[in-house]
């Protein structure tokens, strides 16, 4: 698929840019707008930021086409022109062949090339960059024709892919410079192809969730799917299979910013695969899977399993590049409660059904986690709870732990609030050839927090046991809530060697002085903001301020990396520091020459344009020996070539980079090191985050006076005095009470049908007593006087239905579909909520829908039903053999005023209220 060439034409008439006209072959005068596909398509960025569903192309702000990415790197066609209608093999300039035969090689990305100090771009690339980030558009000349150019200093990288790829989602090939030692040039390539599923970039990033990219293979004849999805800023990965009808869940659960389709796919087969994603904000790409993926040897994945991991490894390779990590994906099969797209988005777990938007969720009412890690985790732990009777009694345990140990709570809390992103750091260092030495500073400090977090934790049982080891034994543990959390401590990796290594090998006050000069650079840079064919007068314009500061040489190698580290960095170091006497023994010697009466008039200095040079101030100079060269003179100062200090700064200039090398070579060995302890490291950042979590939870539950709820193996369902989480938050911010409500499910009563007027709380009850049974079985304190709930397997919602325009269905339609589901999927353990079914068609219809559905529910399903409806006449219409019971709210009228009372009563409510609700919108 490729850019329509209408919408390309429009938007070059309103750059008023003077476009060469293109020759890129394909035929129809199409040229190299042809060749920039779907990734280009949002140039309409009146909603930018928000990208909407992909299958929605009229969305304002979303690709007008789905966005597709070559596999893998395909060779240029054999004699493509460039852009201005010259062949590459006829450019004298080894920039532009670069340019063009990188555009023909990814034609479904925006090209940044590295040009010095700055990312480029080109042609109708530039015309693009400029749209997009706001930037003006320069001009450059190649024999006699003018072609666009837009770009940016090569720091700001970061901030412009966020807007590029986050934003707008474009697809961006980074096209790097290396320089080559032997030509003493510049050789280019593509290191990385950045897409929304691919970020690396911490300031690109959401902390506080996942950002995953998953791929999908389906076989509609088994009515199968199978998916592998991976987050690879931090490196976890996953497999599952499961049934079609569930891949819907899976994306909601996930929230995937990129979905990978099989390029081998037909449309047809692609359409039906779109509609069982459901609703999404992810951009789609195609992959073809390797024939021989890493993944095939180890048996515990399906063949479907299979392809799907092939299919991402493949997806990403044709990103990362030489970065590319091997995935080998957990498989999922622990016991999950399983919560499907409507009910996610029913109960308002992550966003809100109104705005979208995480304020008023249920994630935002309890956070109080304080680690990224740990934010991660928690919504994790909301979006699958578990359905394991005792890894929820396990979490429950540590709470109480927590919530009854203040000073314990605050203490690791405190050790938490510093720690840094512990996968994130792992993933940045291990697919980063570049990466800096202050990450393994970063990583060293994450596994001495995991120790202190855990050593703390371990203390506080020593001092309760009154004894004075600190080691621990599962034998001794005096209850069931510190065998939780002391098992849960004792899965700590030691690693404290490892930070002991890194602590040894990278000298710390080097490594900040070489940093600091790095970013001293970059804003000097900036406030610059010369090309990079001044370069060497910006040089020149600096060289005075250098010049004034004597011997305090500015281009010294700062090192990071100890001696000690390897013999070869050892005799570097003392060659180097042994050249840097010589310096200072020569320095003196010049001074001694030229009779200077202040030293600081005097100065061995090198830059770009002069080479290595003395400079000496005119009023010190006395007659020079015939050594001296002037090769430069001003007002005040003069410059002079001298053969000691050209040999010396030469050799010198040669260790250094002698030195950098060995020293990039020991971080190289430090970085094999911490990947072969990478699992290790993960399972103690996971170990970390779920510290991080249990401790909020128990924060959470003080702050708001939760309850430890008795989970059992029945069907029990008893809630005293239940409250709604974020409705309760939202009403207090108000100055206003919420009111509880109870819940009595009984064998012979695990129906409730709740009738009452509008607005009279129905809704609200109906969310918090799922969300009473998703905090529980993902470990959390209930909002509740007490509880006692049978573990739940699967919690459907039927709430807020919204019509699916894109898959041609209405409102209706898609409640229908939702209860359908519902109906064969639940079981007697799952739970169901349902609001006002039947709506959208006659009174009869809708009546009779409602009766079948309860019936069902209670008779076939068997399983714990809410059943809100303004349908009263169902109380005379099912048996009272049902296991139904009946709940009302009432509204109070008064006359001129009346009040609901949103305690539910039991009983049936004959009236609706809808014309005195309705004169609260002051309706006619």
């Amino acid at each position: 698929m490729r850019l329509n060439k209408i919408i390309f034409n429009s938007f070059k008439s309103r750059v008023k840019i003077n476009l060469p006209k293109p020759g890129l072959g394909g035929g129809g005068g199409g040229g190299v707008v042809t060749r920039l596909s779907d990734p280009f398509s949002p140039i309409n960025t009146g909603n930018a930021g928000k990208p909407g569903n992909p299958g929605n192309p009229g969305t304002p702000g979303t690709p007008l086409i789905t966005p597709t990415l070559t596999p893998t790197l395909t060779p240029s066609p054999p004699t493509p022109p460039d852009p201005s209608g010259f062949h590459p093999s006829h450019l004298s300039s080894d920039l532009l062949k670069n340019v063009i035969n990188t555009i023909n090689a990814h034609p479904d990305t925006l090209l940044l090339t590295r040009v010095g100090g700055f990312y480029e771009a080109y042609y109708h690339h530039a015309l693009l960059l400029s749209k997009l980030l706001g930037f003006s558009v320069g001009e450059k000349s190649y024999n006699k024709s003018k072609f666009p150019m837009a770009g940016f200093p090569y720091y700001q990288l970061s901030k412009h892919l966020r807007s590029l790829v986050v934003d707008h989602c474009l697809f961006v090939a980074i096209n790097d410079q290396f320089y080559n030692h032997k030509s003493g040039s510049f050789d280019r390539k593509v290191t990385r192809v950045i897409s929304p599923g691919t970020l690396l970039d911490e300031s690109s990033l959401n902390p506080t969730t996942h950002n995953f990219i998953v791929s999908v293979v389906s076989h509609p004849e088994q009515d199968q799917f199978a998916a592998a999805w991976c987050d690879i800023s931090t490196g976890d990965s996953s497999t599952a299979s499961s049934s079609l009808s569930d891949l819907k869940s899976y994306i909601a659960r996930l929230s995937p910013s990129e979905i990978v389709f099989d390029g081998g796919t037909t449309t047809a087969e692609a359409h039906k695969l779109r509609q069982s994603l459901g609703a999404h904000d992810s951009i789609i790409s195609y992959s073809q899977p390797n024939a021989n993926p890493s993944a095939s040897t180890h048996t515990q994945y399906t063949p479907h399993e299979h392809t799907a991991i092939s299919l991402l490894q493949t997806r990403l390779q044709a990103s990362l590049i030489d970065d590319t990590p091997s995935l080998q994906p957990k498989r999922e099969e622990k016991a999950t409660l399983m919560l499907d797209a409507p009910t996610i988005r029913g109960l308002e777990l992550k966003t809100t059904i109104r705005s979208n938007r995480t304020s008023g969720s249920l994630m935002r009412a309890v956070r109080r986690t304080i680690t990224q890690p740990g934010h991660r985790l928690l919504e994790q732990w909301l979006c699958e709870p578990s359905a394991d009777l005792s890894v929820i009694r396990s979490r429950h345990a540590a709470v109480a732990i927590f919530l009854s140990r203040t000073q314990l709570r605050r203490d690791v809390r405190a050790l938490l609030r510093d720690t840094q992103d512990g996968p994130r750091l792992l993933q940045r260092v291990l697919l980063n050839n570049n990466f800096t030495p202050s990450l393994l500073l970063a990583v060293k400090g994450v596994i001495e927090k995991t120790e202190e977090v855990v050593r703390r934790i371990r203390a506080e049982w020593v001092h309760e046991r009154g004894q004075q080891s600190g080691c621990v034994s599962e034998n001794n543990y005096d209850n069931d809530d510190w065998h939780a959390l002391l098992t849960l401590t004792e899965s700590l990796h030691p690693l404290i060697t490892f930070a002991e290594r890194i602590d040894s090998v990278i000298i710390e006050d080097g490594l900040r002085a070489k940093e600091a000069s790095e970013s001293e650079s970059e804003q000097r840079e900036e406030i610059q903001g010369l090309p990079e064919e001044r370069e060497r007068e910006r040089e020149a314009i600096e060289k005075d301020g250098r010049e004034r500061n004597g011997d305090n040489y500015h281009d010294d190698l700062k090192r990071s990396i100890a001696p000690t580290y390897s013999a070869t960095i050892a005799r570097l170091n003392k060659k180097l520091d042994r050249l840097y006497g010589e310096r200072a023994k020569l320095a003196r010697e010049v001074r001694g020459e030229v009779r200077a009466s202040d030293p600081t008039h005097v100065a061995l200095r090198s830059n770009q344009k002069l080479g290595h040079y003395i400079t000496a101030r005119k009023s010190s100079l006395k007659a020079l020996p015939g050594a001296y060269q002037l090769i430069a003179s001003g007002k005040s100062t003069a410059t002079y070539a001298h053969p000691r200090w050209t040999a010396l700064k030469s050799s010198i200039v040669e260790v250094s980079e002698q030195l950098e090398g060995a020293e990039r070579e020991a971080l190289t060995g430090l970085k094999g090191e911490l990947a072969k302890e990478s699992e290790r490291f993960r399972a103690n950042t996971h170990l970390l985050a779920q510290l991080d979590v249990l401790c909020s939870l128990a924060e959470l539950a003080d702050e708001r006076a939760w309850v430890r709820p008795a989970m059992t193996v029945d069907r029990a369902l008893h809630i005293s005095q239940g409250r709604h989480p974020a409705v309760e938050v939202a009403l207090q911010d108000s100055l206003n009470s919420f009111t509880p409500n109870d819940v009595l499910m009984q064998d012979d009563s695990f129906v409730c049908a709740i009738f009452g007027p509008n607005m009279g709380g129905k809704s609200t009850y109906l969310r918090q007593n799922a969300i009473i049974v998703v905090l529980a079985q993902a470990g959390s304190f209930v909002p509740a006087t007490a509880a006692t709930i049978g573990v739940v397997d699967r919690l459907f919602s039927r709430i807020g239905a919204s019509d699916d325009l894109s898959a041609g269905q209405s409102t209706f339609m898609v409640e229908m579909t939702e209860a359908g589901e519902i109906l064969q999927m639940a079981t007697p353990r799952s739970l169901v909520i349902m609001d006002e079914i039947g709506r959208g068609t006659t009174s009869l219809d809708g009546l009779a829908l409602a009766y079948a559905i309860v019936v069902h529910l209670a008779l076939t399903n068997k399983c714990r039903t809410f059943f809100a409806t303004h349908f009263h006449e169902l109380d005379d219409m099912l048996a009272d053999t049902l296991p139904i019971q009946y709940l009302s709210t009432d509204l109070v009228d008064g006359g001129d005023a009346f009040r609901f009372t949103y305690t539910l009563r039991k009983g049936v409510c004959k009236e609706s209220h809808g014309i005195i609700v309705a004169r609260l919108a002051d309706s006619s």
